[in-house]
């Protein structure tokens, strides 16, 4: 009788609950107690508090990162434009300033306005697209690829999108330095050296000068497009 009597469901509050638990009670006070809320008049905080013991704050993790650089001379745009884009292993997008891609007429091109945020929040800018751009690298590996278009000054860079576009393996090694290996149309694989042993830096700055920056206005297509003004 007492085992059926035990195993019987009951609905309690929280407050009988606590009063007849002074463990549970005491829980809640904890949990309370590390609960936080500070309120001004730009934001709201809330930081949420468990149950659980505190645990140590955890170290800042390191903000720097590595990864292959190195020039590739090569042929854009379909004048066939001398140009020597830096290859990073570690850039989301192929990217060119404005006036660059001005220079070597790059087109089909579509404006917009817009940004891309990298490690530490730094900011990009972007103000269009060239889309399917030839690249011809030495006699007989070509193709063609996106480049997203900047408005800040800085080093035309093929990002992972032509990594993977173009097949690409990026090979180091303490006795050679870097280099990059390219299939042809044959089906041979080109190798080319980026950097040479001892001729590398560290640099400091992230590619293109980026800032921190917050992006205020993004673009949208427009319903009856014009010339030259394809996103608002």
């Amino acid at each position: 009788m007492l085992q059926r009597i035990s195993d019987l469901p009951l609905t309690v509050t929280v407050a009988e609950l606590c009063a007849v638990a002074p463990a549970v009670a005491d829980g809640m006070k904890r949990w309370v107690s590390k609960r936080r809320v500070e309120v001004n008049s730009e934001d709201l905080k809330v930081l949420l508090g468990t149950l659980m013991e505190e645990s140590p704050p955890e170290e800042e993790e390191n903000r720097l990162y590595s990864c292959p650089l190195g020039y590739l001379p090569c042929l854009l745009g379909e004048d066939e434009g001398n140009a020597a884009p830096l290859v990073d292993s570690g850039s989301q997008l192929n990217l060119i300033s404005d006036a660059k891609a001005t220079k070597l007429n790059l087109s089909p091109r579509v404006n917009f306005s817009s940004a891309v945020y990298g490690i530490g929040n730094q900011a990009c800018e972007l103000v269009g697209v060239a889309e399917d751009v030839p690249i011809k690298i030495g006699k007989t590996v070509m193709g063609t690829c996106h480049f997203w278009i900047t408005r800040m000054d800085g080093p035309v860079i093929l990002g992972r999108p032509f990594l993977m576009d173009f097949n690409v393996t990026l090979e180091y090694g303490g006795h050679f330095g870097e280099k990059i290996l390219l299939p042809d149309s044959s089906g041979l694989r080109i190798e080319i050296s980026l950097c040479s042993l001892g001729t590398g830096r560290w640099e400091r700055d992230f590619p293109g000068s980026g800032r921190k920056a917050i992006l205020t206005r993004k673009g949208k297509a427009r319903e009856d497009p014009v010339e030259g003004r394809h996103f608002l």
